[in-house]
C-alpha cells in the first residue's frame, strides 16, 4: 500500500493523537475507549476502572464542532 491509503489502524492512531494532544484527554481514558488491554498482565487482572463518565465527556468533546 502506498501512503495515500488510509487504514483503520491509521485512523485509530490519528484519533488517539488528536484526543491526547489537541483535546488534552487523559491517555488512560483514551485507551479505555479504544479497548486496548494494558501491557502488564498483573495490572489487567486487578484494574477494573472503566472511566465511563470521562469517556462520555471525551466522546462529546470529539463530537462538538468547535475544535
Amino acid at each position: 500500500m502506498g501512503t495515500d491509503v488510509q487504514t483503520v489502524h491509521g485512523l485509530r492512531a490519528a484519533a488517539r493523537t488528536l484526543l491526547a494532544e489537541v483535546l488534552d484527554v487523559d491517555p488512560l481514558v483514551i485507551e479505555a475507549q479504544l479497548a486496548h488491554a494494558g501491557k502488564d498482565t498483573n495490572g489487567r487482572a486487578y484494574k477494573r476502572t472503566q472511566y465511563m463518565q470521562h469517556r462520555a465527556g471525551m466522546m462529546q468533546t470529539w463530537a462538538d464542532p468547535r475544535w
